[in-house]
C-alpha cells in the first residue's frame, strides 16, 4: 500500500481555546495619569501633549484617556468626571489623589507633571498580577486581577480595570480632533491643522469593567495578604484586538469620599491581546516510510487557531536539531536526509503562530519511527524484529512479506508490545518483510490508509545457524562505544562476524583471549552478532553508538 500524501489547502479555523498571559509589578510603583477628551474640545490636544511629554519624563505613567460627546465617548467618562468633582474640559488626575494645595482630585493638566514625579517617588503598598487570556473565535476576554500587600494598610481597597485601545482614527467631527494651537509656534500641534483631520487617538478608554470606584477585595489587610478579581466580557467587534491594552490598578475604596480613593498601583499590558490565546499545539500523527520514495514522511492534522509555519525537528546528538519549516497550508514533511534502513529516527513539530510565538518544543510529542531491525534465515525459520512506534497509540502490529518481489501479503496481526515474530510458514525463495502499526486513531490529513505507519522493509538472509542462541551469551556494553566484551563464551571460537541490518558484514575477526572485539570503526546502529565455534553457532544483536 501507498503511504498517501495530501496538502492541506483549506483556510485554518478558530476553536475556543485560550491560554494565560501575565504581567506583574514586582515591587515597581507606576502612576495613573487619567484625563477627559474630546474631539471636540480644542484645548485637548495640549492636554494629549502634555500627558504625553509626562509619559517620556516618567517612564512607569499609564495614561488613559477618557471621552466625551465624540464616537468615542463611554458612560464611564461622564462618571469619572462627576465622581471627582471635574470641572471644566479637559482635566485629569494622578493617581486620584488629593495634592496639597488642592480642591479636587481632579486637576489642570500643567500640574500633571509634577504630580506624577511625587507620585512615582513613592514606595508601592501594592504588587499586581493581570493574568489574561483572549478567545479568537468569540473574542471572549478572561482578566484575574492579582493583589498583594507590600505593607499592613488601614481601610478598604478594590481592584479595577480598564480596556484602553491605542490608534483609533475615523472621518469627522467624531474623530477628528478641534486644535487650538494650529497657529502657536513650538507647541505639539503647531501647523497640524484645525481641525485635524484623521487624527490618531492614543490610550481611549472603551471599557470600564470595575465602574467608578472599583470592586472592593481587602479590608484593612495585613502585609502580604492577597485578594482577586476576575472579569469576562466580549470584546464589541468595533475594536481592534490587535490594538488593545489592559489597564488594572488597585485604589482606596471609599465611595463616600471621593477624595479618599487614592491608586496604591498600577500596572498595563502590552497591546498584545489579539496574541493571548494558545500557542497552537502540534497534531503530529503519523511518522512513516513512504513506499514509493522510501523517505520518511512526517503528517499531522491541521492546528486549529492562525498558524504562519510548522516546524521540524529530529533528534541528533541526544538533542533536537530545527531540519525544515513549511507553510501553514502544509501538513506533511519529507526528510530527505534519513535512511530508514540504518535505523530508527524520533521527530517533533511545533507550531509558529501569527504572533511569532512557538510552541514549546519540549511539550512536543516524540515520535519514534518503526526500524525493522532485522529479518534472517536460521534454519527453515525466518526471524524479523523491529523497533516499536511511539508518539501515537496503536492497536497492533501488522507483520507482511513480499514473495520474490509480489505484493505484500499479511502473514501475522501482533499486539501493541510485540517486538518480533518468527516466520514459520516462508514460501520457497526470497522473501522480504514490513511491519505496520495500526493507529488506534485515523491520522486526519489525508486518506483513510494514513491509519497504517510503517516500517522499512528488510530481505531475509541467512545465518548459517541452525537456531537463535539461547545460552547466557552476552555484549557488553550494550550498547557500545569503541569495544565489546562477550562473555559466557567458551575458548575455541573460531570467528566472529558482525552485520548491519540489510546484512552486509562489516566485521569479520577472530577474538582475543580476552574475548574483546573492537567495534570502533563501524557506523552508529543496530548490528548481528554471528560467533562461530566448533560446536556451534550463536547470533546476537547489539547497538552501536
Amino acid at each position: 500500500m501507498k503511504f498517501f500524501l495530501l496538502i492541506l489547502t483549506s483556510v485554518l479555523i478558530h476553536v475556543n481555546s485560550f491560554s494565560q498571559n501575565k504581567v506583574s509589578t514586582n515591587g515597581v510603583k507606576h502612576v495613573l495619569l487619567e484625563h477627559t477628551a474630546g474631539a471636540w474640545n480644542a484645548l485637548s490636544p495640549d492636554a494629549i501633549s502634555i500627558s504625553d511629554k509626562t509619559k517620556v519624563l516618567y517612564p512607569v505613567t499609564i495614561i488613559a484617556r477618557h471621552h466625551s460627546n465624540d464616537a468615542m465617548q463611554q458612560p464611564s467618562t461622564q462618571q469619572y468626571h462627576n465622581a471627582f468633582n471635574g470641572q471644566g474640559y479637559p482635566k485629569g488626575s494622578v493617581d486620584r489623589n488629593l495634592f496639597a494645595g488642592e480642591n479636587n482630585v481632579i486637576t489642570s493638566r500643567s500640574v500633571w507633571p509634577d504630580y506624577t514625579l511625587i507620585q512615582s517617588q513613592l514606595s508601592p503598598t501594592f504588587d499586581i498580577d493581570i493574568i489574561y487570556s483572549y478567545d479568537t473565535l468569540t473574542r471572549g476576554v478572561d482578566v484575574t486581577i492579582e493583589a498583594t500587600t507590600l505593607t499592613a494598610l488601614q481601610g478598604k481597597y478594590a481592584v479595577n480595570l480598564f480596556v484602553v485601545e491605542d490608534s483609533v482614527t475615523g472621518t469627522g467631527s467624531g474623530y477628528d480632533q478641534k486644535n487650538d494651537y494650529d497657529n502657536t509656534t513650538g507647541h505639539a500641534y503647531y501647523g497640524a491643522g484645525d481641525p485635524i483631520k484623521g487624527f490618531i487617538h492614543m490610550n481611549v478608554v472603551r471599557m470600564v469593567l470595575g465602574g467608578v470606584y472599583g470592586d472592593e477585595i481587602l479590608t484593612n489587610p495585613a502585609a502580604s495578604a492577597k485578594g482577586a478579581q476576575t472579569y469576562s466580557f466580549v470584546l464589541p467587534q468595533a475594536y481592534n484586538a490587535r490594538q488593545i491594552r489592559l489597564i488594572a490598578f488597585v485604589a482606596k475604596y471609599t465611595p463616600s469620599n471621593p477624595q479618599d480613593c487614592e491608586v496604591q498601583n498600577s500596572i498595563e499590558t502590552d497591546n498584545d491581546l489579539y496574541c493571548a490565546y494558545l500557542t497552537p499545539k502540534e497534531k503530529l500523527c503519523i511518522v512513516s516510510v513512504d513506499t514509493t520514495s522510501n523517505k520518511i514522511v512526517l503528517g499531522w492534522e491541521p492546528a486549529l487557531l492562525p498558524i504562519k509555519q510548522y516546524r521540524v525537528y529530529k533528534e541528533s546528538s541526544g538533542g533536537y536539531q530545527l531540519i525544515g519549516a513549511v507553510p501553514w497550508n502544509t501538513n506533511t514533511y519529507t526528510d530527505n536526509n534519513a535512511n530508514p534502513k540504518s535505523q530508527s529516527y524520533k521527530y517533533k513539530i511545533t507550531t509558529v503562530d501569527s504572533c511569532d510565538k512557538e510552541l514549546f518544543l519540549d511539550s512536543a510529542t516524540t515520535h519514534n519511527t518503526i526500524h525493522l531491525s532485522y529479518a534472517v534465515i536460521y534454519g527453515n525459520k525466518r526471524f524479523v524484529t523491529w523497533t516499536p512506534y511511539t508518539g501515537s497509540e496503536i492497536l497492533s502490529y501488522v507483520v507482511k512479506r513480499s514473495n520474490i518481489g509480489n505484493g505484500y501479503n499479511t502473514i501475522a496481526q501482533l499486539p501493541p508490545g510485540t517486538t518480533g515474530y518468527v516466520d514459520t510458514n516462508a514460501p520457497a525463495g526470497v522473501n522480504e518483510y514490513r511491519v505496520e502499526a495500526e493507529l488506534k486513531n485515523v491520522c486526519n490529513f489525508g486518506s483513510p490508509q494514513n491509519k497504517y505507519v510503517y516500517s522499512n522493509t528488510a530481505t531475509a538472509w541467512p545465518t548459517g545457524i541452525s537456531k537463535m542462541s539461547t545460552e547466557a551469551i552476552a555484549v557488553i556494553p550494550n550498547p557500545a562505544k569503541n569495544t565489546i566484551t562477550i562473555s559466557g563464551l567458551e575458548d575455541n571460537v573460531c570467528a566472529v562476524q558482525v552485520y548491519n541490518t540489510v546484512g552486509q558484514q562489516v566485521i569479520y575477526s577472530t577474538l582475543n583471549t580476552r574475548k574483546l572485539l573492537d567495534v570502533s570503526t563501524i557506523p552508529s546502529g543496530l548490528y548481528i552478532l554471528k560467533i562461530s565455534s566448533k560446536e556451534k553457532n550463536y547470533i546476537i544483536q547489539f547497538r552501536k553508538l
